[in-house]
Parts: structure tokens; sequence; C-alpha cells
């Protein structure tokens, strides 16, 4: 058979059909495994269409398949085990048996995970669900030294995938597949015979697997056992739960020689210490074997962390140690009665703001990658219709940071710029930054120096989503924001171009919580070089039938997508042959005038005012525009100040034929709000035909003196 090219050819393989019915977990991380976290290693149920190929990262799937519980949830348990589809040999070739010992039966694949370290697949003839055959295997393979002793039970172990690297090495070591023969399958029979494995018996399971050995427990003392319960909790304590593997054996540890109501909670209460806990994490417990070990490994680990056990200190000898649980006191010591432990500092979800040194060590300017409307640090969003152009606009931006040039007139500082493109293809991007190297006279040689465009429209462009965790929905970052978060810091990326959010971000976009912590993420990945992201958005469907973005929210949502973000931008089309540019937020600074803007055919947006310089000066055009709006509102032909109302200045002028010479309907509207913002004008209530209130322009007296006042002679002619 082909050798697989994916790890998603490679699941295919194996699992075929049944990944529809009952689907194996599939999880992938950067980084060290000893670091990952439990959510990294939760995963998610996989089927043909999920990807499971970001380069870079540790990649792992179970040979099990996994039904879903009675809430949708499909969970590497146990109990929710649908059936096992082969059994792993790991480490062989160093921990394990030397790769020759499987000469007389060979495997059915065969993947390098580090030099001369590899781990062995044998694939069963069809999916075994009597659970308790394929536990009675691997227990005969740990035996006979064919994988770790301490190797997880085989309804929930992980499997390293061919098409990643093993993150423990540094730098990361490449896995690689070196033999692929998934026709080649077994029956437990065969495996047992060919490796001339001893046979178990099968092992009597439930979905809580083997039962604790009580036999310490209940030779106790209701105070002995309240004793000891306290002083693991110490002990724990001391023990971090931030890591899995350690966070793995204190479970296996506690369960072994406690009751079910005594050990799952004390290993609960410390796993929610972690700053990497989830309740999903929790399902955990289900997988722990309790034939191992015991809760003295809990003891010996606080021990070495430094925890020292109060229980043995004793009164007759201060030389005396190592008086443990069940240890016998020598004759005339008692125990020392101690006060309860001090609780352990939870750290705090908060950071306290120094402000003693403001005098002596002033904060830095805000910085801004363009004048006014980008600022580092932070998310800006550029909210637009279908088709308006902001894609486009947004790559003039792009284009004019990376190069250092202005923006629609705007100075830009320098930097090094990443296009994430989910709404549009590398074709389409393409052609768009041909026209615009053109018309800005851009080497493009030069400009991929500082500029790159990656094209996410083919792949899994979802960079947060919503996860069902006990029932209720959670966002949370995915494996292709964890690999866009690698490649921005490998790069050094400055600004952060993300199209769009409807691509991005598959949660519900009414939800507060869930938006704001997906803005948070996108700031979170250029924060740390005082990075700027320009996240592009559909507008809301009102909007769009408006066709104009004042008066209603030019975002589709929540509100939290206005909070959230520092700075927003509207692009839309204001009348025929014209565009308009507006700055609707800052928070970090004056909003920015709006920009009227011509697209020319075959060219680039450009700034109207810099194109056709007006034949009067601007002082004139507002004279002209405040005498009007005076005009009319003396014959109680009222104006309106919403710019979507059909009553607007521009819109009353032209539908009347009394636009000033050379002024567009969006020039005068332009001027107005310039007007509005030099307090010549203010809004007046006043109650309408419909005695309804109603809103209009009215100069203020500054505004009346101006239009009143001789007019500076004009320039001549010549």
């Amino acid at each position: 058979m082909t050798a697989p090219a994916t790890n998603g050819e490679f699941l295919a393989a194996i699992f075929g059909a049944a990944a529809r019915d009952s689907r194996p977990m599939v999880s992938g991380f950067f980084g060290s495994p000893k670091d990952a976290t439990p959510a990294d290693w939760n995963g998610y149920a996989w089927t043909p269409e999920a990807s499971a190929d970001f380069s870079g990262m540790n990649w792992y799937f179970t040979l099990a398949t996994y039904r879903a519980d009675t809430q949708g949830r499909y969970r590497r348990k146990h109990a929710q085990c649908a059936g096992v589809f082969g059994v792993l040999l790991d480490d062989v070739g160093t921990k394990a048996r030397p790769l020759s010992d499987l000469a007389a039966l060979p495997p059915s694949v065969l993947v390098e995970t580090s030099a001369g370290n590899f781990q062995a697949l044998y694939l069963f003839d069809h999916p075994v669900s009597d659970l308790a055959h394929v536990e009675a295997l691997h227990d005969s393979l740990r035996a006979a030294g064919y994988c770790d002793r301490d190797a997880s039970s085989p309804t929930t172990r992980n499997c390293r995938l061919p098409f990643g690297v093993n993150g423990k090495h540094t730098p990361p070591q490449p896995c690689r597949l070196v033999d692929w023969q998934p026709g080649r399958r077994y029956t437990i029979k065969q495996i047992v015979h060919g490796l001339a494995l001893v046979p178990a018996p099968p092992r009597a399971l439930t979905a809580a697997r083997a039962a604790p050995t009580l036999d310490k427990w209940n030779s106790k003392t209701e105070v002995e056992r309240a004793e000891l319960v306290a002083d693991l909790a110490h002990a724990l304590a001391h023990l971090s739960a931030e890591e899995h593997k350690p966070w793995v054996s204190v479970g296996h540890q506690l369960r072994a020689e406690l009751p079910e109501d005594v050990a799952r909670p004390l290993w609960e209460d410390w796993s929610r210490r972690a700053s990497t806990f989830t309740e999903e994490g929790l399902a955990q417990w289900e997988t722990f074997d309790p034939d191992r070990t015991g809760y003295a490994a809990v003891f010996a680990a606080a021990a070495a962390a430094g925890w020292k056990n109060p229980r043995q200190r004793v009164e007759a000898d201060p030389l005396t140690v190592g008086f443990g649980h069940g240890a016998a006191l020598p004759a005339g010591a008692s125990l020392v009665p101690l006060p309860p432990p001090m609780p352990v500092p939870v750290p705090l979800p908060f950071a306290e703001v120094p402000i003693a040194d403001l005098a002596t060590a002033p904060p830095d300017a805000q910085t801004w990658w363009v004048e006014s409307i980008l600022p580092g640090g932070h998310v800006t969003m550029l909210g637009g219709h279908g088709g308006a152009g902001k894609s486009t606009l947004a790559l003039m931006l792009a284009a004019a940071v990376a190069a250092g040039r202005p923006f629609l007139g705007m100075q830009s500082r320098p930097g090094r710029v990443l296009v994430f493109s989910a709404e549009d293809a590398g074709p389409l991007v393409r052609r768009r930054l041909h026209k615009i190297c053109r018309v800005m006279g851009l080497d493009p040689v030069q400009l991929a120096q500082s500029l790159r465009v990656l094209d996410a429209t083919e792949h899994a462009p979802v960079l947060f989503t919503e996860q069902r965790i006990n029932g209720a929905a959670q966002g949370a970052p995915t494996a292709t924001y964890d690999a866009l978060r690698q490649y921005v810091d490998a790069h050094a990326i400055d600004v952060l171009v993300v199209d769009n959010a409807s691509d991005v971000y598959d949660g519900d976009e009414i939800k507060r919580a869930s938006v704001r912590a997906f803005v948070r993420s996108l700031s979170l990945l250029v924060r740390s070089r005082g990075g700027a992201v320009m996240l592009l958005a559909h507008v809301d469907k009102a909007t769009s039938r408006a066709g104009r973005g004042a008066g209603s929210e030019s975002y589709s949502g929540s509100t939290a997508w206005h909070n959230s973000v520092r700075s927003r931008l509207f692009f839309t089309q204001a009348d025929a042959g014209t565009w308009e540019l507006r700055h609707e937020k800052s928070n970090l600074g004056r909003r920015r005038d709006p920009l009227l803007l011509v697209w020319p055919d075959d060219g680039l947006p450009q700034v109207l005012e810099n194109l056709l310089p007006p034949p009067l000066p601007p002082a004139d055009n507002l004279r002209a525009v405040l005498a009007l709006i005076q005009s009319n509102y003396s014959r109680g032909e009222w104006m309106a100040p919403a710019n979507n109302s059909p009553r607007r200045a521009g819109r009353v002028l032209a539908d009347a034929g009394n636009l000033p010479p050379r002024l567009t309907a969006a020039a005068v509207d332009q001027i107005v709000t310039e007007a509005d913002r030099a307090r010549l004008l203010e809004v007046e209530e006043y109650i309408n035909d419909g005695r309804k209130r109603a809103k209009r322009w009215k100069l203020t007296g500054t505004g009346a003196a101006l239009i009143t006042a001789p007019s500076a002679p004009s320039a001549p002619c010549g």
C-alpha cells in the first residue's frame, strides 16, 4: 500500500469508515510533552475532515475509538471506549526490547520517534470490543519487556503520529515512518504466539478499573484516617499540578490505597490549583490504575519538594526522625500536636499596577504603526460591507507598513507584516498585491522581505472556537491559533492582518465573553513586541441594507466587538464614485477625521482632496455650507444630524439642486461633521409634525458670526 503523505491519510488507512460511528482522539501541541497541559492532552475527536498536519507540533492519536456521551462529547475514557484497533509497543530499541526481537512477527507500522527509538503498532484484524482481552494482551507485553511497565491502558493510551516532531529533544526531532503495512493485521492469539508471550488471564474490567487495595485504610482508626487525609492534603500543597506526568502519577498513587470518595476529592482539589485546570481534564481519573503504587509515593515526592511531615517530630529525642504513618514511636515519646498547616497562597487572577514611580519612571508613549488608527499592543477592527473593498484597503496598509510608506496620507512605522487570509485564496491576494506594487511603485522582491502572506482558505482557518465542557459552551484557541502563534514568533511579526473575522471565529458572535476572549487572544499574538493586529469584519445586516454605517452598528454581533477593540474603522461607498473611511472609535487618542476617497479604474483608493484641490479656500466652502443650513433653518426646512437620515445636509441640498459649486453631497456631509467638531453647529431638539421628538442642526453663535464676517480676498487669477 502506498505510504501516507499526511497524518490524515495515516489515520484514514487505520480507522476507515469506523471513525464515523466512534472516533479516535487526536491531540497536538508545541514544545515538550512534559510541559503540556491536561487541556493539550484532551485533544479532539478525529474525523476524516479534521486536520492533524500542522508542522512543528507533537501529534498523538489513540488506537481506541470512543462513543459520544449523552451530551454529545467524545472523551478519552475507558467507559466510552467502543473498540481497540491494535496495541502499541513503545520505546523499542531503548527502554524496551531491541528492534531485532520483532523479526519473528513484523509490526503493521513502525515509527522512529527519535534516533534509535521506535514505536511499533500491531493492528488487529478487526476492532476488539472485548476490552478485558486487550488488557490481558497489554499485561503480557509489559511482563515480557516489550513496553514500559508503567505504560497506560490500551483503551486510553496515546501513540505518536508519524508526521510531527518529538518535542522532548532540543531542537525537536522529526518523527519518521519507517515501515507501513496497514494490511498486515493480526488476531490477539497470533500476537501472543508470534512474540512468544506468556498469556495473562483477562481482567475482570469495569468502567472504574480494578479496585484499590484498602488494607492499610481499613486497619486505621477514624482519627488516624483523618490525620492521613489532612497530611496528604498538606503534602499535595507542595506539589505542582501543572505538568501532565506528575499530575497523572499522583492520581494513580491516591487511587491505589484509598477509597474512591476519599482519593478522588483529594486529587480533584489539588488539580484545581493548576493554571491549566479544566473540568474536562478530571475525566482522566477513570484511566488511573490502582494496582501499581500507593500514597507513600505522594509523601516521598512532597518531601523531595521540601515538605516536612509534621507527624515525624517526637518529644523524646530531637534526633529521632523517620516516623511516618504506621511507624512505632520510641518508649516515652509522643507526637507533638501542631497547629493547622498554613494555607498555600493561591495566585491572584490580577496584577497590581505600580504608580508611585510615575514621576521618576514615566511610562512609554503609545506607539502607532499607522498614525492615529493602528495602535501598538492592541486590536483594530476594519469593518465594511461585503465587496466594499476592505481586503484591498488592508493589503494597502500592510504594504505601506512593510515598506515604511504613508497610508492614505497617514505616516506609518516600518515593520514586519503578516497577512493571514482566511477569506481570499492565494491567487486573488497575489493579483491585488501585484496592483498595489505597480500603483505604489514598490519592488516585490524588497517588499517580500517585510511582508508575508498565509493562505488558510483550503486548510483549517478557525483560530478560536467554542467547545462544550460539562454542558456549557466555552471559547478556546485552536491548533491553528497555536501554529499561527509559532509562526508569528518565529518571524518576529510586528503587524498582523487577519481577514476575516467570520472565517476565523467559530463561536456565537453575540456572546460577550467569547468575543472578548477571541479579541484578547489576537492581541496576545504580537503584544510582547508592541505589535498591532488589524481584524477585518463584515458589518451587521441593517447597516448593509441602509448602505451607510453612521447611526447603526458598523460591525456584526455583540457590542463586545466594539468594546474589546481599541480602534475601529469603517469603510463604505459614500456616493457613486466616492468611498469613505471613518474612524469610529479610538481609546488611545483623538479620532481621525473621515477621509473621502476615490477609486480610479485599475487603480487604488486615494484621498479625494489630494487629487482635486477645491477652487475655493476651505473657509469659503465652510461658510457656504453653514449659510445654506442657516437659510433652510429660517424657512423651517430642517437638516438632521444623523448621517443615515434622508434629511441629512448633503442629501437635502442635492435633492434641491442647491449644492455649492464643485462640492458633492458626501463632501457637504464631511464639512458638516467638521463644523460640528469645531462647535459651529449644535443639535437642537424639537417636536415634529408627527408630535414626536426629533433633532435638527442649528448654528451656534460662533457659526452665525462666521457666515456674517467678511471673506478673505480671493487670490488673483493669473
